[in-house]
């Protein structure tokens, strides 16, 4: 801090410094007293524009209002567009009735001879298959589509069922079953089954994915026509296991038949 005896001191007065050969003189403050004013009149003149666009709105609106010729030429011909014709443009997603398997056999490719019977379980690694059979009729207003779908079970279901799941999971593959030139696959008997006897007929299906979350579902395939469906489930992958004993057959994968 400077002493006032400072050579380099400079007082901020407009007084005379006694000793000195000048006056230093107060420099005039700006006037304040214009600059609210054109402030507050820049402020009136915005609102009163406002106000004014305001005003004439529903004037502008009803100047475009367009003629009845012109709306029958646009896609959608109604200036009242809501939420309920906004609903109409989205796609609802399938609705599906979804069935349980009713019959399962268990198919071994390292013992191809091997009949494991009609059963309740599902057995799934890269040696061994599971095919399943389902009631294709499923409702009465079906739309002949359907799909495959893994709905994971809950943690009870899943310890009911003794679900097992091991190594990578994620490209289960779901092949049709089905005798050459026969859409019918009632004749195709689950309990006396094997991998060498198993019909030479078979359609890729899909693959399911049974780590997704809530579930996984095969791209659609028709099923119009059918008493019943069997289909086989593969896992190409080496380290893939899946395994459960459902006495009910009703964990984990359903067939589902979209709504009309």
């Amino acid at each position: 801090m400077l002493s006032s005896d400072s050579d380099e001191y400079v007082p901020l007065t407009g007084h005379k410094v006694e000793g000195g050969d000048e006056d230093f003189v107060d420099i005039p403050s700006r006037p304040t007293g214009l600059f609210p004013w054109r402030r507050l009149l820049a402020c009136f003149a915005v609102a009163c524009l406002s106000f004014i666009n305001l005003a004439l709105l529903p004037f502008s609106l009803t100047s475009k209002k367009l003629t009845d010729a012109q709306l029958a030429a646009l896609p959608f011909p109604d200036q009242d567009v809501g939420l309920d014709r906004a609903a109409q443009t989205i796609p609802i997603p399938p609705r599906y009735a979804y069935e349980w398997p009713y019959s399962a056999a268990r198919l071994s490719r390292k013992a191809k001879n091997t009949v494991y019977g009609r059963s309740t379980q599902v057995y799934i690694s890269v040696e061994d298959s599971t095919v399943l059979r389902f009631a294709a009729d499923v409702t009465s207003n079906g739309s002949g589509t359907c799909v495959l779908s893994w709905l994971p079970p809950s943690a009870a279901e899943a310890q009911t069922a003794n679900l097992t799941m091991k190594g990578d999971v994620t490209d289960l593959e779901v092949w049709s079953v089905f005798q050459p030139g026969q859409a019918d696959t009632s004749d195709i008997d689950l309990g006396t089954l094997s991998w060498g006897s198993r019909p030479s007929g078979a359609e890729m299906l899909g693959a399911l994915n049974l780590d997704a979350k809530p579930n996984s579902t095969t791209v659609e395939f028709p099923c119009e026509g059918q008493s019943s469906l069997v289909v086989e489930l593969r896992c190409q992958r080496v380290a893939c296991h899946v395994s459960l004993n459902d006495p009910s057959l009703r964990t984990g994968f359903a067939l589902g038949r979209r709504q009309a």
